[in-house]
């Protein structure tokens, strides 16, 4: 599958920026893929489908969890009560 990228332009506070920066270098990635990142986990946390397949889907029956694996978003959900 191939991933075609739109160059999206948006305002954030310098503050915002400068985290998002040092965290980039922390963890040795580009600051595009951290909101990358961050953009895809808000849309997978409000429901919205990600048109997008996993590298790899795992379900656990005794814990009740699945797991996708999208590379650079990894997805678990539970049903288990709290």
């Amino acid at each position: 599958m191939v991933i075609v990228y739109r160059i999206v332009t948006f305002k954030v506070d310098v503050e915002v920026l400068e985290a998002l920066d040092r965290l980039a270098r922390r963890k040795r990635v580009s600051r595009s893929e951290l909101i990358r990142e961050a953009i895809t986990r808000m849309l997978i946390e409000e429901g919205i489908i990600v048109d997008r397949k996993p590298k790899q889907s795992l379900t656990n029956n005794d814990d009740d969890v699945y797991i996708e694996d999208y590379g650079d978003v990894v997805l678990v959900v539970s049903s288990r009560k709290k």
